[in-house]
């Protein structure tokens, strides 16, 4: 008698541990559920307030100006189109190639006006510089960012940073450089001491 009193009351006690479990379980499916549903509506509301999210070129690493846009340089990135400028470059893809107007900064959105399709951006003068009398250029080639630097001046001189726009087979290279800067590279060059340093060497080279 008192082992069967025993069994009714571990059976009770099991039941009772079972229905607390299940009681539990489903306070934590409808809690689970009230978030999951708080999050929705915030991303809901987040859509709504910022407008579509659209596909986007962003630049990932610094480009200086005058140099030429690599393909490691910009990447399609998700932004809220309205956080977006009304003309920037429809895909990536389009970017590499074209030749930086001004500093591109990682981060930013690249717009056309910001971009030039020459490596002789407007406002800008390309010259030709033949190897300096000592020694020569270093292996330059197109779309190479350069200082043009005046070894005749006291101490040395850089009298521009520009982009290389080709390269003959004498040595000789034409640099491209902001218009102000055109007049100090052709004095060094006539005088046979303008020289040119690689900054940056061209995106994929």
């Amino acid at each position: 008698m008192r082992n069967a009193t025993r069994l009714s009351l571990s059976l009770a006690r099991v039941r009772r541990s079972a229905f607390v479990t299940a009681g539990a379980a489903a306070v934590v499916a409808v809690a689970s559920a009230g978030v999951a549903a708080t999050l929705l509506q915030r991303a809901g509301d987040a859509a709504s307030a910022f407008g579509p999210v659209v596909e986007v070129p962003v630049v990932v690493r610094a480009v200086p100006a005058g140099a030429v846009v690599g393909d490691g340089d910009v990447r399609d990135e998700p932004r809220p189109a309205s956080h977006v400028p009304g003309a920037f470059v429809t895909r990536a893809g389009a970017v590499a190639g074209r030749v930086a107007l001004v500093p591109l900064v990682p981060g930013e959105v690249v717009v056309d006006a910001r971009l030039g399709d020459t490596l002789v951006p407007a406002g800008w003068r390309a010259l030709a510089i033949a190897p300096p009398g000592v020694g020569t250029h270093p292996d330059v080639s197109a779309g190479d960012a350069v200082d043009v630097i005046d070894v005749g001046a006291e101490g040395g001189a850089t009298v521009a940073n520009g982009v290389v726009v080709a390269v003959r087979d004498d040595g000789t290279v034409t640099v491209a450089v902001p218009g102000d800067d055109a007049a100090r590279v052709a004095y060094a060059a006539t005088a046979g001491t303008a020289v040119v340093a690689i900054t940056a060497p061209r995106r994929g080279r």
